[in-house]
């Protein structure tokens, strides 16, 4: 098969290279499913600034990559901050090498690796993804809010209220494993997201996100 490597960009060439071939993937998997690339030239400069920040600024975008044979099959980027990596980017090549997961093992990879470092989340934000159906069993509720700091912002904002009925609450899910030599090795508490996801309680559109979650040790 070849030479696996898991691993994060350390050097500015190396975090560059690392982005590139995201936006590259990305391009085509939004090509393919046919809907706007958002990641144009500003934003993907954005991004560059953020992978080159210095130290443990919690902005500094972490890219974590898989190769094989030095080619990147897929990456899962995302900001360390106090206790949580929050993963924000995340893409696979196509070929052949979509058979064998690229994905989900440089995911598993990662979630051994934070839980080694003793972080508490492990966070793969709100939405939909199948991965979400493996890992996840703690949901947060993210809701959203309307703040008007003048009088026609008032107006504004009660009109976008009314028009945005029924409300739309966000939920993020968490993922607890076992403090062991097995931990990161099979999920605990597997639940099933897109049924939250469908699910219309209250009048209200349910989505979900997920994290996972490390217990503490001492």
């Amino acid at each position: 098969m070849g030479r696996l490597e898991y691993g994060w960009a350390e050097t500015r060439e190396e975090k560059l290279a690392v982005l590139e071939a995201f936006f590259e993937q990305k391009a085509k998997q939004f090509a393919a499913m046919g809907i706007t690339n958002v990641f144009d030239a500003d934003t993907s400069a954005l991004y560059r600034a953020l992978a080159l920040l210095d130290g443990d600024n919690p902005s500094r975008l972490r890219l974590a990559y898989v190769k094989l044979d030095g080619a990147i099959l897929a990456t899962f980027s995302g900001f360390i901050c106090h206790d949580r990596l929050s993963v924000a980017l995340s893409s696979f090549a196509e070929g052949n090498t979509q058979r064998q997961s690229p994905g989900p093992l440089l995911l598993r990879h990662q979630i051994r690796e934070a839980s080694d470092a003793r972080l508490t989340y492990y966070d793969l934000g709100v939405g939909q993804a199948r991965q979400k159906d493996d890992w996840c069993n703690t949901v947060y509720e993210l809701f959203e809010s309307f703040i008007a700091f003048k009088p026609h912002g008032l107006l504004s904002s009660l009109l976008l209220a009314r028009c945005r009925s029924p409300q739309t609450v966000d939920q993020v899910e968490s993922l607890s494993l076992e403090p062991c030599a097995s931990r990161a090795e099979t999920p605990v508490q597997p639940r099933r997201i897109a049924e939250l996801l469908r699910r219309r309680r209250c009048g209200r559109t349910i989505r979900c996100g997920a994290a996972c979650r490390f217990p503490r040790r001492r």
